[in-house]
C-alpha cells in the first residue's frame, strides 16, 4: 500500500526506467495518430493518474461517440487497453519484451473489441528490448505518485487555477502548471503564439548533467532577478542547461517532514515570481 507521502531512492533501476520511457514513447506514437496536435503540446503528453500513466481518451476516427484507452498501470504492473463499452484487455508488463512486442500486444487488444481503428505500426524501425522489474517500478510510481497526492492538496492555499498532470516520456519527467492571468506571447518555427505566464512543478529522474532525481518549480517566463530572490536553505536556483529551481530527491525522504519541505519551496518559487505571473 503506497503511504501518502513515501518518497524513496531510485536505486539501481535503469532496466525498467528504459523500459518505462519506451513504453511511454510507444503509447504517445499511437495517441499522435488519433489525437489531434496541441499548441502547448499535450498531445505529446500522457495523464498521471491514481494507478498510471495512461493515454488520452482516443476516438475511433469513424465513430466518434466510441474511444480507447491504453494505460500503463504502475500500481499492478499491467499494460491495459479499454474501451467505452466496457471492454477490458489486459497484459502483464514483465512479459513485455521489446516496443513491438507492446505494439502488437496492443494492436491485439483493440482487434478484440471489434471496431475499426487501426493504430500506427511501432514507432522505432528497430524492436527495442526491454526489461520490466515490478520491484524497481514500485519506488519510481510512489515518488510520482506521492508528488501528485501533495499538490492536489497544497493547491488549494494558491491563488492559481492548474492543469492536470502530465508525463513527458521524452523528458521522463511529470509536471503540473499553475497559471497566472499575465498573457505572454512567444514564436518558435510554427509562428506566433500566446499563453498565460506559469509555473511548472514536477518531478525528473537522474541525468547526465544533475545526477541524482529532483523536484523542480520552474517560473516561465524565467527572468534573472529571480535567481537573487531567496530560496530554502536546501533548494536552489538552476540555470546551466534549463532555467528555474530544484530539490533533491534526498530532501524528501522523511515522511515527517516532506510535506512542509516541498510547501516552503514551491511557496518561496511562488513569492519570487508573482509579480511576472500577473498583471
Amino acid at each position: 500500500m503506497i503511504s501518502k507521502f513515501n518518497f524513496t531512492p531510485l536505486i539501481e533501476w535503469e532496466q525498467t526506467k528504459t523500459a518505462i520511457q519506451a513504453f511511454t514513447s510507444e503509447i504517445v506514437h499511437i495517441q499522435k495518430s488519433l489525437y489531434p496536435a496541441q499548441s502547448d503540446h499535450s498531445h505529446l503528453a500522457l495523464e498521471l493518474h491514481t494507478d498510471g500513466i495512461r493515454s488520452k481518451n482516443l476516438a475511433y476516427p469513424q465513430k466518434k461517440l466510441e474511444s480507447i484507452q491504453i494505460n500503463l498501470d504502475l500500481k499492478n504492473h499491467k499494460i491495459v487497453s479499454t474501451n467505452s463499452m466496457g471492454s477490458r484487455q489486459e497484459f502483464y508488463l514483465a512479459s513485455i519484451k521489446s516496443t513491438h512486442h507492446l505494439n502488437q500486444i496492443i494492436q491485439n487488444s483493440i482487434q478484440s473489441f471489434n471496431l475499426p481503428i487501426q493504430i500506427p505500426q511501432p514507432f522505432t524501425q528497430q524492436s527495442i528490448p526491454t526489461s520490466y522489474l515490478p520491484h524497481q517500478a514500485t519506488p519510481y510510481f510512489e515518488n510520482i505518485s506521492s508528488l501528485r497526492r501533495f499538490v492536489q492538496s497544497w493547491k488549494h492555499s494558491t491563488a492559481y487555477p492548474f492543469s492536470s498532470f502530465n508525463f513527458w516520456p521524452i523528458r521522463m519527467q511529470t509536471s503540473i502548471e499553475a497559471f497566472g492571468d499575465r498573457t505572454v506571447y512567444f514564436k518558435n518555427d510554427e509562428g506566433t503564439f500566446e499563453s498565460p505566464a506559469q509555473i511548472s512543478f514536477g518531478f525528473s529522474t537522474a541525468n547526465p548533467v544533475i545526477k541524482e532525481p529532483y523536484i523542480f518549480a520552474n517560473p516561465w517566463p524565467f527572468k534573472n532577478e529571480f535567481t537573487h530572490r531567496p530560496l530554502p536553505s536546501y533548494a536552489r536556483w538552476y540555470t546551466e542547461s534549463w532555467e528555474g529551481s530544484l530539490i533533491q530527491l534526498s530532501t524528501l525522504i522523511n515522511p515527517i517532514t516532506s510535506q512542509e519541505t516541498l510547501a516552503n519551496f514551491f511557496n518561496a518559487v511562488i513569492q519570487a515570481s508573482a509579480s511576472y505571473l500577473s498583471t
